[in-house]
């Protein structure tokens, strides 16, 4: 039980504290309830709030804010640069990868259709062979011998 008191004699300031600097912001008819700044990057900040995440551009937020991260327009607008630069770099290298792709699968596609042409092909031969060959035996008369005992001797031959 004293344990209970002191570790909750422990914990309440820092509990006060917490919810003492619990800030709200509003940012487009938006309240972020709860706030803390997880990182702040050249062209804005990103918070976990009571709902989630979210980023907010500094263009979006108060002077105030602005000045206490140390908002610089021109490291933004480099930032943003850099970013669109980087996103153009990847949709080119994704739009070359796909066209790969579908390279592949058209080949792959090619090769198929001249796989089932060749089975069509062959499934027809037999049939055009048959009407070909006359109705007689190819080879002589069949002699089936089937056994009737077993060799006991082992050597695995049969008796007649």
């Amino acid at each position: 039980m004293k344990k209970a008191v002191r570790l909750f004699v422990v914990i309440l300031p820092f509990a006060f504290t917490y919810f003492a600097f619990a800030e709200d912001i509003t940012v487009d008819k938006t309240v972020y309830k709860d706030y803390q700044v997880i990182r702040t990057q050249p062209d804005g900040i990103v918070i976990k709030h009571s709902s989630g995440i979210a980023t907010l551009y500094f263009w979006e937020l108060p002077a105030d804010l602005q000045k206490k991260y140390n908002y610089d327009p021109v490291k933004a607008q480099a930032y943003n640069q850099k970013a669109k630069e980087q996103q153009a770099a990847w949709l080119a290298k994704m739009k070359e990868q796909s066209k790969l792709e579908q390279q592949k699968l058209d080949e792959a596609n090619a090769i198929l259709a001249q796989q089932i042409e060749a089975a069509k092909a062959q499934a027809a031969q037999p049939q055009q062979q048959k009407q070909n060959i006359p109705n007689q035996h190819l080879a002589g008369p069949v002699d089936l011998k089937v056994p009737t005992a077993w060799d006991p001797s082992g050597y695995g031959s049969f008796k007649k």
